[in-house]
């Protein structure tokens, strides 16, 4: 580059407030765009005022805002891009603000770019699915139907995986940008602890992750001297009951809470196995970071472009009674999981560099 250019994401958070898939990515990239000497701006939703520097970004507030009223923030989202002037607009996680972000663009100038998080933003009806009350309903599907007027006149549409690209093209007859989420490979450089027999879910316990079916696996487990550890924010209070009974019948079943992304690293570096039990992802962070520290993937649904099954980079199996046989075996069978450790690192490191990523990013919005 010639000369500094400068970018704006706009999320509800902010990775240091908030440690979601969308916020972590959006961090990674903005920290590796700094290192290539990108003026880097981040609006976020916050109940703070004004604009503070964390970790070299210029971090700005709106006022928060319920989900199906982010529509209220027009105005300070308008002054906002009107004192920034960004380059690009970089829109994630959240549809509501990229029909006012396309509308303000044309008055502040710059490239707007929307990048999906979860194959249900190409949905009306999962997205409806969101909101309990009929108010609500109406609300979100006015907001989706605006997003796709909107996501027409966006200059970029990025997608996470292979399926969402089709899932552009079939549903909506638009064609995106194809980019892995990705990670900075120094964070698993160090030199890797014994592993233990600990067997390893990390989500948000939201009921579409399904958390209770982890437990079920360890309940299957109970006589196998195999820790397991459900790691996680509760998000859904209806699945509290869940999770206490289940602390107390099962003694080999820790239940962490939410942890530092440092706490999980060290989690993951220690573990053999990383159980997903998801409906559906977009493209799972924690798929990324237990690959890089050699940690296979036994998932009950979710396999990002086949690559768990074509790759060798953990198993695949939706039925509880066979997943829990499989990952038995795979904890008996030391030479079988050194080999499936050992793919799952080499294969993480060769494709899901953040450097790889920013450089894809790089080369879609600089003509």
């Amino acid at each position: 580059m010639t000369s500094k250019r400068k970018i704006c994401f706009i999320l509800p958070h902010f990775f240091l407030e908030y440690s979601g898939g969308a916020e972590i990515q959006c961090y990674y990239l903005a920290q590796e765009l700094l290192s290539r000497g990108w003026e880097v701006h981040y609006l976020r939703e916050s109940d703070k005022t004004g604009t503070e520097v964390m970790d070299g970004i210029q971090v700005h507030a709106l006022p928060r805002r319920k989900s199906y009223l982010k529509w209220m923030n027009a105005a300070a989202l308008r002054a906002k891009m009107q004192e920034i002037k960004a380059d690009v607009w970089y829109n994630r996680a959240t549809v509501s603000y990229l029909h006012l972000v396309t509308r303000f663009a044309r008055q502040t100038g710059g490239q707007v770019a929307f990048a999906f998080s979860r194959d249900s933003q190409f949905s009306y009806q999962e997205h409806r699915d969101n909101y309990a009350r009929a108010y609500m309903k109406v609300f979100a599907t006015v907001d989706l139907f605006m997003f796709f007027r909107a996501l027409r006149q966006a200059d970029h549409i990025l997608v996470q995986t292979l399926k969402q690209q089709e899932l552009l093209r079939s549903r909506l007859q638009l064609s995106g940008t194809h980019i892995y989420n990705a990670h900075p490979l120094e964070e698993a450089q160090s030199p890797a602890p014994a592993r233990q027999p600990h067997i390893l879910w990390i989500a948000r316990i939201k009921t579409f992750k399904h958390p209770e079916y982890f437990i079920e696996i360890a309940r299957r487990l109970r006589e196998t001297p195999y820790q397991f550890f459900l790691i996680g924010k509760l998000e859904d209070t209806q699945l509290r009951g869940v999770l206490e009974t289940a602390a107390e019948e099962l003694p080999h079943l820790h239940i962490m809470g939410g942890l530092t992304s440092e706490e999980v690293h060290e989690a993951l570096s220690q573990a053999r196995i990383l159980v997903n039990t998801s409906d559906f992802e977009g493209f799972s962070n924690t798929f990324i970071e237990a690959w890089l520290r050699g940690v296979p993937v036994a998932s009950l649904r979710v396999d990002p472009d086949g690559m768990i099954s074509r790759e060798g980079l953990g198993l695949i199996e939706p039925d509880l009674d066979k997943v829990s046989a499989a990952i038995q075996h795979l904890m008996e069978d030391n030479a079988r999981w050194e080999q499936l450790s050992g793919t799952c690192e080499s294969f993480a490191r060769n494709h899901f560099d953040i450097r790889r990523a920013a450089d894809r990013l790089e080369a879609t919005l600089i003509p």
